[in-house]
């Protein structure tokens, strides 16, 4: 498995699988507002959801709760990591 950080628009990205974090009081982006699976997404964290969007990859929603802290953005890294 191989895993790299970055930011951009979901359909420039080439992979299999996209995470993206949720925090509280956050929407999704609006390319995955109407995906299959974005009205399941929840901000609560550890929270999982996967979308799937028309184009592009799926896309893991994972919540960050209502701090997005460094320890909430490791242990979110953690459980998409699995």
């Amino acid at each position: 498995m191989e895993l790299e950080v970055r930011s951009g628009q979901l359909s420039d990205l080439d992979a299999d699988v996209v995470a993206v974090a949720l925090p509280d009081g956050e929407s999704l982006p609006a390319e995955l507002a109407e995906a299959p699976g974005a009205a399941d997404a929840r901000s609560a964290f550890k929270k999982l959801t996967v979308v799937y969007p028309q184009h592009g990859p799926r896309v893991l929603v994972a919540g960050l709760g209502d701090q997005a802290d460094p320890e909430r953005l490791r242990v979110v890294a953690a459980l998409v990591a699995k």
